[in-house]
């Protein structure tokens, strides 16, 4: 696999004044638009918890960074 970072990046990459959950320095970046008065917005925030823990237990809390807006 090739480890090309090149095509993925943000526009804007999140920094300290964003909310955010996790490390700025995180491997896998997710960005997360929603509307938290959204049902389905809570409902994928609720999925992005548990597939974040997952993750921090497989592969240590620097492997995710959350990135609400």
């Amino acid at each position: 696999m090739n480890d090309d970072r090149s095509r993925s990046f943000l526009l804007v990459p999140p920094s300290a004044q964003d909310w955010i959950q996790g490390v700025l320095s995180a491997k896998v970046v997710l960005v997360m638009y929603g509307d938290y008065q959204c049902s389905r917005s809570a409902d994928v925030y609720k999925l992005i918890k548990i597939i974040r823990q997952e993750l921090t237990v497989s592969f240590g809390e620097d492997y995710l960074q959350q990135f609400a807006t």
